[in-house]
């Protein structure tokens, strides 16, 4: 990889470690990348999982440290997302994803609305307890969004959030603790399958996650130390959904063509 390459995998990859910490969707930003500096699709897919492991794992101790959150009772929306991300990715490796792009645009229109018609949900100070007749309902969503996130990634940032935060009734920084750490924990043996199918490029992987650490220790502090965190998250959660809907619908050049050719 040239050095001009390097430079501009760094940058992104603060700019994105930032997001994914805070926010989501980063990978709307990474995976074109890692496809114009060459890399096929599928290699692209499982090396997008090196700095998402490495962010993550900084996210989540960055954010937890600055919440103090207790993670007890919290099994229920971890767990199942795992197992599910495991068949996510394997299925990623063995098969060509048919008409995801229209998949993805109307979930995120979807999600969209309670995003900008509930705010005030999302500006919590003080999590709330969620009603427990909802757990098989937790475990299917979380099943759900962990596939999703261990077939593509992209977008599974906000999924989370949203069912943490409008379902589970977190605040949007503990739900960015849970968010962080699940996709650590899943991104894990995710990672080994894409390994296992040749599908990663480590080289500039562990550029990018050097890039995505850093922005996810940034993020975590800026989220501990600033009073109004909640507001600029909701903030930035609103531009990466409405950035994405408009990448996925072609409106923004790019797009999720990587699949396509898949």
């Amino acid at each position: 990889m040239s050095l001009e390459n390097t430079i501009i995998a760094l940058v992104i990859g603060l700019v994105t470690g930032f997001i994914n910490t805070l926010a989501g969707s980063g990978s709307l930003i990474t995976l074109p990348f890692l496809m114009f500096v060459g890399l096929p699709a599928d290699v692209a897919n499982g090396t997008n999982r090196v700095s998402i492991l490495f962010s993550t794992i900084v996210g989540a101790v960055t954010l937890k440290r600055q919440t103090k959150m207790s993670l007890k009772g919290t099994g229920i929306f971890i767990w199942p997302a795992v197992i599910a991300a495991i068949g996510g990715a394997w299925l990623a490796s063995e098969l060509r994803p048919q008409q995801m792009e229209l998949v993805i645009g109307v979930v995120l229109v979807v999600m969209l609305i309670p995003l900008l018609l509930n705010p005030k949900r999302w500006l919590r100070e003080v999590s709330g307890d969620y009603d427990r007749k909802l757990r098989p309902l937790f475990v299917a969503i979380f099943l759900a969004i962990g596939f999703y996130g261990g077939f593509i990634q992209a977008g599974t940032g906000v999924f989370f959030l949203s069912a943490l935060v409008l379902l589970a009734h977190y605040t949007l920084p503990e739900a960015n603790v849970l968010k962080n750490l699940i996709v650590a924990i899943y991104t894990v043996p995710a990672l080994i399958i894409f390994v296992a199918h040749n599908q990663v490029d480590w080289s500039i992987g562990l550029v990018l996650a050097v890039g995505q650490s850093t922005g996810a220790w940034i993020a975590g502090r800026f989220a501990g130390n600033n009073k109004k965190a909640a507001v600029y998250i909701h903030i930035l959660l609103v531009v990466m959904v409405v950035g994405s809907i408009l990448q996925v619908f072609g409106v923004v050049n790019g797009g999720l063509e990587w699949m396509e050719n898949r």
